[in-house]
């Protein structure tokens, strides 16, 4: 899993700038709580949501072009 997401990351940097694909990464924290909602039965709180709507806000204001 670690080469394959290795392969990825250098593909994506290679037709995307650093400063607009490195912001993306921190969607892993949304799809890992989402994840944890589905197959581990965890809840979703208010600071769980206003947390995913920032870093969702954010990366869409950094990739905004």
């Amino acid at each position: 899993m670690y080469a394959t997401s290795l392969v990825t990351w250098l593909k994506v940097l290679s037709t995307m700038e650093l400063s607009l694909a490195y912001p993306m990464v921190s969607l892993g924290y949304v799809l890992v709580m989402v994840l944890s909602f589905l197959f581990l039965g965890e809840t979703f709180t208010i600071h769980k949501l206003l947390g995913v709507a920032a870093v969702i806000t954010g990366v869409m204001l950094i990739g905004y072009k």
